[in-house]
């Protein structure tokens, strides 16, 4: 019976894991998704921080001020295209601290679009990098 127990905290442990993982895979595609669904909030994704760690003064703003008129502009595309079917990665490239990792949006008039999210490592943690 303690084996069991055992085997069964490993295996959930194992899951809970690997289902909680924010690798650049996960981030390129939830930043993917917020730009087509017109969410704001992406800018969670983002790294603000400066060299010395520090935030500028007017970045966040700066920055999300560009993410609405993005996702605005991207929701829209996709609205005009009958709204996202699916979006899946088609290609990756990770190394110790950047990643780029190439997804293509299939929309439900059956049309496609490739892009490329690049990421960077900062403090342990993904970010989309805006190139």
């Amino acid at each position: 019976m303690k084996l069991k127990s055992w085997f069964l905290a490993f295996v959930l442990g194992v899951f809970l894991t690997a289902c909680g993982s924010s690798g650049p895979e996960d981030i390129a595609l939830d930043f993917t998704k917020g730009m087509y669904k017109g969410d704001k909030g992406i800018t969670k994704y983002i790294y603000l921080k400066n060299k010395e760690g520090k935030e500028e003064p007017g970045a966040k703003e700066f920055v999300e001020g560009k993410i609405a008129a993005g996702v605005a502009h991207e929701k829209e595309q996709a609205d005009a295209k009958g709204g996202v079917k699916e979006i899946a990665i088609t290609n990756k490239e990770i190394e110790k601290d950047s990643a780029k990792v190439e997804l293509t949006t299939t929309f439900k008039d059956k049309s496609t679009k490739t892009n490329n999210v690049y990421l960077h490592k900062q403090e342990g943690k993904w970010f989309v990098d805006l190139k």
